[in-house]
């Protein structure tokens, strides 16, 4: 794909949101006051909705490179969909019955193209684990060879996160030796994790029984969120339980849950220290948990550091918490 400058990327992007919005605002303005037969008027409105939405994509983001071609799948499933929302309950059977065909079909395509891709991602999921990636790391290079990056990371992350939430209380966390050095059980972060859970339980029962039978999808939302809430909660809790800092011959591994990590060259560690506080300045990267004691790390050059949904931050500076850190400190010191 071509690389844009990020200006003219987000103007590709805001002409397709415009145009969108426009079409939409027009088709649900036919259907209001146009006066049409419901025939013609899902015509109009489905060939608007998919063909019409579907060739602006096509100018706006394929066309430029911005995007793959497949992007013109979910758009056109998008549009009917909209369409099928915007017409009347008591619209004739066989053309409900046409809509729902197109859509069955754009669904086919959509399996069809994800099957296809399936391969390539086993493929670079195993590549990326036979060289030392963790789980973690490997599943995101897996899904961005179809998947844009930043779409790549949020999926694996949440992937990572429910998975963990489900089994991580049957895993044991790694023994402790000289080179493993966690860091949760120093921290306030497990007693936080208890009282949010309670809260969240509490206040989710609460409002289930005042939205009651009067708000059924209200309700089976709000029940939906609560209990993503907390199983996201766990997940994160048995990350950073299983997941420690690591030490070997070559690479200090930063590993933060599923929130942060790196891999520092031993090489480029100049300094090691035990800070309580996190030290003030624009080029420290504040990688602890509350309540903790905390190492300081200098480098000589900054190095990258992967964040939740895709996120990258460069630093020199980087403060961890670990349950020992004079250990950690002795090990990285010269």
């Amino acid at each position: 794909m071509t690389a844009l400058s990020r200006p003219r990327v987000s103007t590709h992007i805001g002409l397709l949101v415009v145009g969108m919005v426009a079409i939409h605002l027009a088709a649900h303005g036919l259907l209001l006051h146009g006066g049409l037969p419901v025939e013609t008027a899902l015509l109009v409105i489905a060939t608007d909705l998919t063909i019409t939405t579907a060739a602006l994509a096509w100018f706006t983001l394929v066309r430029t490179g911005i995007a793959r071609w497949t992007t013109l799948i979910p758009v056109v499933a998008a549009g009917l969909i909209a369409a099928r929302l915007l017409l009347p309950v008591d619209i004739p059977g066989h053309l409900d019955w046409m809509v729902g065909g197109m859509l069955g079909a754009a669904e086919l395509l959509v399996a069809g193209v994800a099957l296809g891709r399936l391969g390539r991602i086993r493929r670079a999921w195993a590549h990326h684990r036979s060289t030392g990636h963790d789980a973690h790391s490997a599943l995101e290079g897996a899904l961005s060879t179809a998947l844009p990056r930043g779409l790549a990371a949020a999926v694996a992350t949440e992937g990572m996160l429910l998975a963990l939430a489900v089994v991580g209380p049957f895993r044991r966390a790694p023994a402790t030796t000289p080179h493993t050095f966690p860091g949760l059980w120093s921290s306030q972060w497990p007693g936080l994790v208890g009282v949010l859970a309670f809260v969240g339980l509490a206040e989710g029962a609460c409002l289930h029984l005042v939205l009651g039978d009067a708000w059924p999808v209200l309700n089976a939302l709000h029940l939906l969120v609560v209990v993503y809430g907390l199983l996201w909660l766990m997940g994160d809790f048995h990350a950073l339980r299983l997941l420690p800092v690591r030490l070997d011959r070559t690479h200090l591994h930063v590993q933060v849950g599923l929130r942060w990590r790196a891999r520092v060259p031993r090489a480029l560690i100049q300094e090691a220290r035990v800070v309580t506080d996190v030290p003030e300045g624009s080029d420290v990267l504040d990688l602890t948990l509350p309540g903790a004691t905390h190492v300081e790390v200098c480098l000589s050059r900054p190095v990258a550091v992967s964040g939740l949904l895709g996120i990258r931050r460069t630093s020199a500076r980087l403060v961890v918490s670990v349950d020992e850190p004079a250990a950690l400190v002795a090990q990285l010191t010269p």
